[in-house]
């Protein structure tokens, strides 16, 4: 797809899981290019196994008009939160759910992301943090944005099922998978800028099977982009 049209949606079903170390190959079938929407189909696959099948729509860029959008919650200045590296140091802070190592230099992991928790706030199921990742040079288009806020998306959201359940510190030790996700955009994203990712889980059972939804927000409060996945723990 060329930069004249722009990530719309996202919808994802995984299937199998990937072997570490084979290579990945992925086909793309042009499904429709219309007057307002064009629709790829994508199958991720290792030899004979598919692993992952996902569609995604995209439209041209429009001026935004009229928006009416849910208010972020008040959340303190992300500069003011302890990175992942201290944060997981330090015995006095809540769980988070992450199980991964983290690094000093955030931008050398194998996820480089700079996330910052938030553990404050009236409701206890409410998860929220800011992200963001390393500024992208002023050339780069808006579907390469739109591309590493699609890959940060599935961030904490297993875990977050467990906050809900009151199970978050067992969180790292359980076997999880995700089973779709699918992630809406409303308007442009700057990667290099703060987010604040906003999640609960209106729903989950017993034996495992839940779904996780979140708000993604600029830092100057707009909604950008809408997420919801379910998952399944054991």
């Amino acid at each position: 797809m060329d930069d004249s049209r722009i990530t719309n949606s996202l919808h994802a079903y995984f299937l199998r899981p990937g072997r570490p170390g084979e290579s990945i190959n992925y086909s793309v079938t042009r499904v429709r290019d219309g007057r307002s929407f064009s629709t790829r189909s994508v199958t991720a696959h290792q030899g004979a196994r598919e692993l992952m099948t996902f569609q995604a729509s995209f439209t041209e860029a429009r001026p935004l008009q009229e928006v009416v959008s849910k208010s972020p919650p008040p959340s303190p200045d992300p500069e003011s939160l302890l990175p992942l590296h201290q944060r997981h140091r330090d015995p006095s802070v809540p769980p988070d759910g992450i199980n991964w190592p983290t690094r000093t230099r955030w931008r050398t992991a194998s996820r480089p992301l700079d996330v910052r928790y938030i553990d404050d706030g009236d409701d206890p199921a409410l998860r929220r943090f800011w992200f963001r990742a390393e500024a992208l040079r002023s050339t780069a288009s808006q579907n390469l944005h739109r591309a590493i806020v699609a890959f940060a998306s599935d961030r904490s959201l297993l875990p977050v099922i467990a906050n809900t359940r009151g199970d978050l510190r067992r969180s790292g030790e359980q076997k999880v998978a995700s089973v779709d996700h699918a992630l809406w955009f409303h308007q442009d994203v700057r990667i290099g800028e703060w987010l604040l990712y906003v999640q609960d889980s209106p729903h989950s059972t017993a034996h495992g099977l839940g779904t996780a939804r979140g708000l993604i927000y600029s830092a100057s409060g707009d909604l950008v982009a809408t997420v919801t996945q379910q998952g399944f723990r054991q």
